[in-house]
């Protein structure tokens, strides 16, 4: 099954993002910025998953 066609407009649109999106990530590094801080530290516990029912075993 594919996707469907996505208008021009779109395309042009998320092409320009990321372009940019890719300078300021090299300004960013070449400027010395790093990332902001939000707020404290907040630990997060990911717990073991249940391998579902049409994974094979051992396939993670």
């Amino acid at each position: 099954m594919l996707a469907a066609a996505v208008p021009l407009g779109w395309r042009i649109r998320v092409r320009l993002r990321e372009v940019l999106a890719r300078g300021k990530a090299v300004l960013d590094v070449a400027l010395g910025r790093g990332p902001k801080f939000l707020g404290p530290l907040e630990l997060v516990s990911l717990a073991e998953r249940e391998p579902q029912a049409d994974e094979a075993p051992g396939a993670r």
